[in-house]
């Protein structure tokens, strides 16, 4: 009889330890170790400043006005951006562009001189003023009004 009773402590024993195997297997997770931090792209500091009065963009988004001898300031990515101004005030088509390459975490200093444009501008505006101009007398004195009329000349 105590053989009986081992043998069936002995099988209560084992279906126990199995029965804990199991139960332990279905409660475990993965163990998550910590991962390493993503790295933050770097940044850097830009300040631009223009010599006149303009709107610029960085990377083509507009950035806002820069008033004559201002300055703006904004965080970029290191990498390559292109700024790009144009005047604030008429003469629409005077603009400059400049690709910069930021390489550290410092601040880059933007010069965005406008006033050379500025000029070439309202040379080629004056131009094609004086060659309207030019036409216009020419079609009203041959008295080719009807032509210089339509054509916006007079």
């Amino acid at each position: 009889m105590n053989r009986g009773k081992f043998s069936g402590w002995m099988l209560f024993v084992g279906v126990t330890v199995a029965a804990m195997q199991i139960m332990a297997q279905q409660n475990t997770v993965p163990i998550l170790r910590p991962q390493k931090s993503i790295a933050k792209p770097k940044s850097a500091t830009l300040l631009v400043d223009c010599d006149m009065a303009c709107n610029w963009e960085l990377d083509g988004t507009t950035m806002g006005l820069i008033a004559a001898g201002g300055m703006a300031k904004t965080k970029v990515d290191l990498g390559q951006h292109l700024l790009k101004a144009r005047v604030a005030y008429g003469h629409a088509n005077a603009m400059v562009a400049k690709d910069i390459d930021i390489k550290t975490s410092e601040q880059t200093v933007v010069h965005l001189e406008l006033f050379q444009a500025y000029l070439a501008d309202i040379n080629s505006s004056a131009r094609k003023w004086s060659n309207d101009y030019t036409e216009g007398l020419e079609l009203t004195e041959s008295k080719h009004y009807v032509e210089a009329l339509l054509s916006g000349l007079i």
